[in-house]
């Protein structure tokens, strides 16, 4: 590239400006080589903290106008500041900012800004999901990705663990989400969220130098994570006075020194929903007192103050990983609570090692623990010596620039009034106080807000699921490219499939019962999703979504949305199929109506104004309640069943109304019990027994025991099914007709009863046949065919109290007996027999014929039928006693 050979050429020409033995070096690594003759660095300005990172300004000058700035970006660059001991102390980045200013013809000035690697991992904005890991594992994969496979920042950006540290000491997570976060944010959460601390030093990794005992000939830097700070090494300005600062001093002091206290809550607590566990609440907190001394008014006032923080659900692996956190939180506190600020010329001070001081009143009277501090943040003003006049040249352009904060105002005075090229600012705390990372989930967590993600499951699984109803879910928005370490359901999903994921609904039961609605999303759903406490790792599925491939269900079988706007319900799908189930509600105006219903059978309850589909026309086919199905429809109701035509206006009625019924039923059984009273008298047939009274007070005491009426001393809901059509009941059927009981059927109209049969009709009775008319008579009448009367087991008896006529309009009467006739009337007796003819009579014996002849005795033979069957018991009335219970049957 032409910019890259300028600035090579450039580097490769013989230069005036070289700051090799001046007390502030910038060198730039470039093409595997060091160069520290391009600019001169003449104002430094700059700031690094732990738990932070560090951005040094760098205000220099330059022989050359031409300098490509886009040739810096990102160039490994090296500070270094020559200390009291004329050894270096160095500050190693990367160029994040190259801005070139005002030339006077002679010198051009640039304004460089040397930044930590996360302010480049601050450019990365990724969304992906992180399965079964803990949080410092995840981000040591996040900060290898760009230590091992960003090729700009190999063997320039390293990081490391502490010496002590346990990576096994850090719980699981089941998942852990980077949702629209930057890498270096990402980084920052998982470690403050762990409580493990982090700071930059110059070099290569610990295990790097080990293997390489050669000099680093790079401007690398190293992330160090902590998370004891007596892991922390000892800065090379090893013990430090307290002294004033004078240009006769050899040595670096710190000048001034102050003790900073800020009253701190006595106690932390920090509450965690488990739904794992909801009825154990105690085990969801966790409260960590204070060990911090805030002297007698202010340990009092904090023992009345708790801090009370409701995190995100379950953000504790387990009880002691939740406790963990909850003495984090409190650790952090006591590092707030109190900390020392001071000023100086140390030039080797840097954020994240400790240093001793002495000299200092206060301070020397402490054990000797007691005087080692960690530098926890600092700020450098630094200027190089130039000649005078080079020096005021250069300040005119910095000011020129608007860059007023490099010069005058950056250098101190010491007391005897001469300028100092170094000053320093810092923060510092003991060593033996913890040093937490600030982390408030009031603060700090990034609420992603409402998302869409699509539900994910096994393949040739419809519905994916675990026990407690919860799916896994894939945010398409997850960069593919990162899956390698995800565990996901499907590896084509890799870096974006969740872990399980709960899905709210409209109703769940409590803990002693299983209840609720349950409609879980089917794989391929696009779901909408929140996140529970504003905390990525914490999505919840909240609703489904319809779109362009999954557009909202035909309710109507003829036509969509919008024609079908005014329907509303669910229609569910077969799983592998193309059936389904609905529940459907129609609002037209002046036409609604609902409709339960399954493809199976086309079975249907609808309800209300009843149409054909029809496109965007509706045909009426009737109104009211109709259940259907092209399969079987059973009507079960264990304390009875109540089939009515009666009208209850406006469902004003209670469920069981029956009075027209009830007194119907009266009526008919008062007709009974008269009628079978007549018949005892006339016929001398048995009374009634209680069966039909029992079924009548059975239907008056249907919905006794309900909740309209108290039980009183009769039982009710007896298993009875009762029909009333006060217009009349058809019952019919094109094959057989069964009407049967297993005790008595007793059939009562207060009018008159018809039987009409197209073909023969056939009573039979197993104890006997009784037919009694109390008035009106009584005909047996054959139209056409026979009419025969047998007895074969007895007598018949035709009794009358008048005439009786027997009469044969075209033939023979003919009376036979096989062993006589004896025919008896007002006290007269003929009897024929096989003896002969036998008269008898009181009166006279008249006999009128034209002639009167006697033959000789001659027989007639006559034809009696075959021997009468023999009488059998009937077998299932035996067996249909039985299972009424009946200890004894009658004998025939």
């Amino acid at each position: 590239m032409q910019d890259d050979n300028e600035l090579g050429n450039f580097i490769r020409e013989k230069k005036w400006l070289n700051s090799s033995h001046r007390p502030i070096r910038l060198k730039l690594f470039h093409r595997q080589a060091y160069t520290d003759d391009i600019l001169l660095p003449q104002v430094v300005t700059g700031s690094e903290s732990v738990c932070g990172g560090f951005e040094y300004q760098v205000n220099c000058v330059a022989t050359s106008v031409t300098l490509p700035l886009k040739e810096f970006i990102g160039l490994p660059a090296t500070l270094e500041f020559v200390n009291d001991r004329r050894e270096l102390r160095k500050v190693s980045g990367l160029i994040s900012q190259a801005c070139a200013g005002d030339s006077d013809g002679a010198i051009a000035s640039y304004q460089l800004v040397v930044s930590d690697a996360m302010a480049f991992m601050d450019q990365r904005v990724n969304t992906r999901v992180f399965r079964r890991m803990s949080w410092p594992q995840i981000a040591t994969v996040v900060l290898k990705e760009w230590t091992q496979l960003n090729s700009a920042l190999i063997g320039n950006f390293d990081f490391e663990f502490a010496p002590g540290f346990r990576l096994d000491r850090y719980s699981e997570r089941e998942q852990t989400i980077q949702f629209n976060e930057s890498d270096a944010a990402f980084v920052r959460r998982l470690l403050a969220r762990s409580g493990i601390a982090w700071c930059f030093r110059p070099g290569r990794n610990r295990a790097w130098r080990e293997q390489n005992r050669a000099t680093e000939l790079t401007s690398a830097h190293t992330l160090v994570l902590f998370d004891d700070q007596s892991d922390l090494t000892r800065n090379a300005a090893g013990v430090i006075r307290y002294h004033r600062d004078a240009a006769t001093e050899e040595r670096d002091a710190v000048t001034r020194w102050r003790a900073v206290r800020k009253f701190q809550a006595g106690s932390s607590s920090i509450f965690s929903w488990d739904y794992k566990q909801p009825g154990n609440v105690p085990r969801m907190f966790a409260e960590a007192p204070t060990k911090a001394d805030q002297g007698g008014s202010g340990n009092e006032l904090a023992n009345r103050v708790q801090e009370f923080i409701v995190e995100s659900p379950h953000v504790g692996a387990n009880d002691r990983d939740l406790h963990r956190l909850g003495l984090l939180r409190m650790q952090r506190k006591e590092l707030d609570a109190k900390h020392f600020a001071g000023e100086g010329s140390v030039r080797d001070f840097c954020a994240g090692e400790y240093f001793t001081i002495k000299d200092h009143p206060e301070i020397d009277r402490h054990p000797e623990t007691e005087r080692d501090f960690v530098i926890t943040s600092l700020e450098v003003r630094a200027r190089n010596n130039l000649p005078k006049s080079l020096e005021d040249r250069i300040h005119r352009l910095f000011v020129c620039n608007g860059w007023h904060g490099g010069s005058g105002s950056l250098i101190a005075r010491t007391e005897d009034g001469a300028a100092t090229p170094f000053q320093m600012r810092f923060e510092a705390v003991r060593r033996s106080v913890p040093i937490v990372p600030s982390f408030d989930p009031r603060t700090d967590l990034r609420d992603p807000g409402l998302q869409v993600a699509i539900v994910v499951g096994d393949e040739n699984d419809v519905v994916h699921c675990d026990e407690y109803g919860r799916v896994k879910i894939r945010f398409p928005a997850a960069y593919p490219r990162d899956g390698q370490h995800d565990l996901g359901t499907n590896p084509s999903d890799a870096g974006a499939v969740s872990a399980w994921v709960r899905v709210a609904t409209t109703w769940a039961g409590s803990s002693d019962s299983q209840c609720g609605t349950l409609t879980l999303p089917r794989v391929g759903t696009e779901v909408l999703v929140a996140f529970l406490g504003g905390d990525s790792d914490k999505p919840i599925i909240i609703s489904q979504l319809f779109n362009g491939q999954a557009l909202p269900p035909p309710l109507s079988a003829r036509a969509n949305l919008p024609v079908t706007r005014f329907l509303s319900g669910m229609r569910s799908q077969e799983v592998h199929g193309v059936r389904a189930n609905q529940l459907r509600f129609d609002d037209t105006p002046r036409e609604i109506s609902a409709q339960l219903a399954s493809d199976d059978g086309t079975s249907q309850l609808n309800l209300g104004w009843l149409t054909h589909p029809r496109d965007n026309r509706r045909e009426p086919r009737g109104e009211g309640a109709e259940l259907r199905s092209d399969k079987a429809v059973a009507i079960r109701g264990g304390k009875g069943v109540l089939i009515t035509s009666e009208s209850s206006d406006r469902a004003d009625g209670n469920q069981l109304d029956r009075a027209k019924l009830i007194g119907l039923a009266d009526g008919l059984r008062d007709i009974a019990d008269q009628l079978a009273k007549l018949a005892e008298n006339h016929a001398k047939d048995p009374a009634n027994g209680p069966q039909l009274t029992q079924l009548v007070d059975k239907l008056r005491n249907l919905d006794r025991g309900s909740n309209i009426a108290d039980a009183g001393s009769g039982s009710g809901g007896a298993p009875i099914v009762a029909i009333s059509g006060p217009a009349g009941i058809i019952m019919a059927s094109n094959e057989n007709l069964a009407l049967g009981a297993e005790k008595n059927i007793d059939l009562i109209t207060a009018a008159d009863m018809h039987f009409a049969t197209g073909g023969r009709t056939s009573t039979h009775a197993a104890h006997g046949v009784s037919i009694f008319a109390n008035d009106g008579g009584m005909k047996h009448i054959a139209a056409r065919g026979d009419m025969r009367t047998e007895a074969q087991d007895g007598s018949i008896e035709l009794l009358a109290k008048k005439v009786m006529d027997l009469i044969s309009t075209t033939d023979w009467i003919n009376i036979k007996a096989r062993k006589g006739v004896c025919l008896y009337g007002g006290g007269s007796e003929l009897r024929i027999s096989a003896d002969g003819i036998i008269g008898k009579t009181t009166g006279n014996s008249y006999m009128y014929a034209a002639d009167h002849q006697t033959f000789a005795k001659q027989a007639t033979q006559v034809q009696f039928p075959d021997e009468l069957p023999h009488h059998d018991i009937c077998i299932p009335c035996l067996l249909m006693a039985a299972r009424a219970h009946s200890p004894l049957v009658e004998a025939k």
